[in-house]
């Protein structure tokens, strides 16, 4: 799901080419509900009690929280949306979501931004590939930030990736994955950014013939991530920090 703020006249029209996609216009704390926002036919997704997200028959989607938005965020990744798109109005009331999420000129720039993407999102991106109908069997990989690191307190990690070759350094992983016998698709996404522990660092998805088909792929994605990604991260603690490409630490 690719997230944005259009910053340009006319936007609200020209997003209707897009397919598959929700106007977020509200972002309001539970306790402070906003009753305008709440009119209208509505069909109510929840996660948790804390989070919910009401999406109307216009494409318009209010999200009430009461923790993270990124939590939001999940929920309509993982029910498909393709296309998130923040209105500008947001950003006006809100100086964090302005640093946070990327704002854009034209329609044309959307297809160039980087995509949000949960577990489910991918696996569902996984099953429309082509020859799934011969395929009886996902495997996953989830990595998580440990708390405990080498007898130090983690209290986040923080990833930077090179946008000019990460993406197709991580396409090339793919295609080098996809050749194992029996294999119909590889899917894979990093997230970067600030981390907590116990939160989603990286998801792999390998679609294969059968369960034994899988393993194999599998087991290489973390071994090309760790020596062919790109990407830094820094580690932080209670007590200090350090710096490292992420094939330093394994």
């Amino acid at each position: 799901m690719k997230i944005f703020v259009p910053n340009w006249k006319g936007w609200e029209a020209d997003i209707k080419n897009l397919e598959k996609y929700t106007i977020i216009h509200d972002t309001t704390p539970i306790s402070e509900p906003n009753e305008k926002s709440q009119g209208g036919n509505t069909n109510e997704n929840r996660k948790d009690d804390e989070i919910k997200v009401k999406l109307n028959e216009n494409g318009r989607c209010s999200i009430y929280f009461e923790t993270e938005f990124k939590t939001a965020l999940e929920i309509l990744a993982d029910a498909g949306y393709e296309y998130a798109v923040l209105n500008p109005e947001i950003l006006r009331r809100d100086e964090k979501m302005k640093s946070t999420f990327p704002s854009i000129s034209s329609i044309d720039g959307v297809h160039d931004l980087p995509d949000f993407e949960t577990l489910k999102s991918l696996i569902r991106k996984a099953k429309s590939a082509k020859g799934v109908d011969e395929c009886g069997a996902i495997g996953t990989f989830v990595g998580i930030v440990r708390k405990n690191s080498d007898g130090k307190e983690v209290t986040r990690l923080e990833y930077e990736i090179n946008n000019d070759i990460f993406y197709i350094k991580l396409k090339e992983i793919e295609k080098i994955l996809k050749k194992y016998p029996n294999i119909a698709d590889v899917r894979i996404h990093h997230n970067s950014g600030n981390l907590y522990p116990g939160e989603d660092i990286v998801y792999v998805v390998v679609l294969g013939g059968h369960r034994h088909d899988i393993w194999p792929p599998l087991k290489e994605s973390m071994e090309l991530i760790k020596k062919e990604l790109p990407i830094w991260k820094k580690e932080v603690y209670l007590d200090g920090e350090a710096w490292m490409h992420d094939n330093q630490w394994r």
